[in-house]
């Protein structure tokens, strides 16, 4: 059974939102890295690279935290030969 997490427009399972945040603070890194630290896309020039990574870790850290919370529902998987 998997967690489905629903924020505004957002769906999917606890998995999905962890897989999906770090490939948007990936992204937001790589941005950095290539047109620099302090500068901001022409889309949102109210905002630093800087700041983008800086709100897409937050992203992240909920996330994970999230689905480790549902990770901690589940029964560990038994050993081999345990009855």
């Amino acid at each position: 059974m998997k967690e489905v997490v629903t924020r505004q427009a957002e769906t999917g399972t606890a998995e999905d939102r962890v897989i999906e945040e770090v490939g948007e603070l990936l992204q937001a890194i790589g941005k950095a890295h290539r047109f620099g630290l302090y500068n901001a896309h022409p889309d949102r020039p109210q905002r630093t690279n800087y700041e983008e990574i800086l709100l897409e870790a937050e992203d992240v850290i909920l996330a994970v935290t999230r689905y480790t919370r549902f990770l901690h529902t589940l029964q560990p998987m038994p050993e081999p030969g345990a009855a």
